[in-house]
């Protein structure tokens, strides 16, 4: 965004100079980038590396151990896809590839997407929606199966309307397909270790992804047999 409004607010200024405003809003902005860009350079300078353990390494070990319990037989018969994206946080471009192969691949299918991001740590959470700008809710149906499932397990896996940054899910849900995200926040609704050096598989949280492991086994199972029986 500041990136974006720079030379919209130095133009502005060019053209109206009687008008402050516009030159405040230009000189905040170049120090706001500048001091971005002193932050990025110190970290190239003396950042030290992310192992990624959480984020997003405990989701795609859950994907794993469901899809290997999935061919061991545990899950009603049915086609199931195992997708593990990059590049999310540049645009969710890794997801919008998929979802352009996938429609070119399979046009008339309709398939549900269950995403699994950040579930290493923290209060396990279904998000109701996404959008920074635009809000976009997940499917009723994906929805009320979490809200029913958790009531069954203590209420452990909590809701939770938004995150400040989109996962991968909201880009199924815009193109108009069944979608929820699956997530573990901390009671602030932060995510734990978050693109930090900490972000190590000694900070895990064993218990929690046996839990959740168990949860989403469960969850598919009813998902799928209720997409079969309808």
């Amino acid at each position: 965004m500041a990136l974006g409004l720079l030379p919209v607010v130095t133009v502005s200024a060019a053209l109206f100079p009687r008008v402050g405003l516009f030159r405040t809003i230009a000189w905040a902005d170049t120090v706001y980038l500048a001091l971005s860009g002193l932050w990025l350079f110190l970290n190239g300078l003396c950042g030290r590396y992310t192992n990624g353990a959480n984020d997003n390494g405990s989701g795609s070990a859950l994907a794993l151990a469901l899809a290997r319990r999935a061919a061991q037989g545990e899950l009603p018969a049915a086609r199931l896809m195992f997708v593990f994206t990059g590049s999310e946080e540049t645009g969710n471009r890794g997801m919008l590839h998929f979802l352009r192969r996938f429609t070119r691949a399979f046009p008339a299918a309709r398939p549900f997407f269950v995403n699994l991001d950040n579930l290493g740590r923290g209060i396990p959470r279904y998000l109701e929606g996404e959008g920074m700008l635009g809000y976009t809710r997940y499917d009723a149906r994906l929805i009320g199966l979490a809200r029913e499932l958790s009531a069954a397990r203590g209420e452990r896996v909590m809701a939770q309307r938004n995150l400040l940054l989109p996962t991968d899910a909201v880009v199924a849900a815009r193109a108009g397909y069944p979608a929820i995200t699956f997530i573990a926040t901390d009671s602030k609704g932060q995510i734990p270790d978050y693109h930090w050096h900490t972000d190590v598989p000694a900070n895990l949280d064993r218990s929690l992804l046996e839990f959740m492991e168990e949860y989403l086994i469960e969850y598919l199972r009813r998902l799928l047999a209720a997409h079969t029986d309808s």
